[in-house]
């Protein structure tokens, strides 16, 4: 799970494996400031570490590398 605190009112309005865009509540949900990559998402990735970008709704983007592992 990763939290995150947006500054006003603003919200994710993308989540980004590198350039692959994620799906809402395919690959991840977003509810009150917690957004969380689901395990049915990661399950499919191979070993690594990987940079999530998460671009939000007043042009603010930030990022977060996680490591996949067994």
């Amino acid at each position: 799970m990763l939290t995150v605190t947006p500054i006003g009112t603003a919200t994710p309005s993308a989540i980004k494996n590198g350039t692959t865009a994620l799906t809402v509540t395919t690959d991840y949900t977003y509810s009150a400031g917690t957004l969380t990559i689901l395990y049915s998402y990661l399950d499919g990735l191979d070993n690594g570490d990987y940079t999530i970008n998460i671009l939000m709704t007043d042009g603010g983007n930030t990022s977060a590398v996680i490591k996949v592992e067994d």
